[in-house]
């Protein structure tokens, strides 16, 4: 199992941004870059078998082209929210071009029934400009 820490200087350089939740006996359990047959499905019955809900971080052309597995997820009471239409880097895409990407995922999102409201950038790469922009909305 791949572990992915933010390091601890770029939480301090952003403070106002969420990093963990300290609430007792909480496990937010989060999947990224989804839906994808065989893999999701998977994911899914294994989180029934347990009965645990999780937040599927969806890629939006995954979305497109998968509905009907995010659909379900939905269904089964998982939330969906944004991780880009295209799994842009943010350090290597202009503002405007990341804002509307995340709008176009979000479009699809709420297509589906969920609100699209929450987002986690790929591979935490973003930067101050986008930042101010994503809090406004997400």
């Amino acid at each position: 199992m791949f572990l992915y820490k933010t390091p601890w200087i770029v939480q301090k350089l952003y403070p106002s941004l969420t990093w963990r939740r300290n609430q007792r006996q909480t496990i937010y359990l989060t999947f990224d870059d989804g839906p994808i047959p065989v893999l999701t499905p998977f994911i899914q019955n294994t989180l029934k078998d347990f009965e645990i809900k999780a937040t599927f971080f969806c890629v939006g052309d995954n979305l497109r082209k998968y509905q009907e597995i995010a659909q379900e997820s939905f269904q089964r009471g998982h939330k969906i929210a944004n991780h880009t239409y295209n799994h842009l880097n943010g350090w290597k895409t202009n503002k405007i071009d990341y804002l509307n990407n995340i709008e176009q995922c979000k479009n699809i999102i709420e297509k589906i029934g969920d609100t699209g409201r929450l987002f986690r950038p790929p591979n935490g790469r973003k930067y101050k400009g986008q930042i101010i922009q994503v809090k406004k909305k997400y």
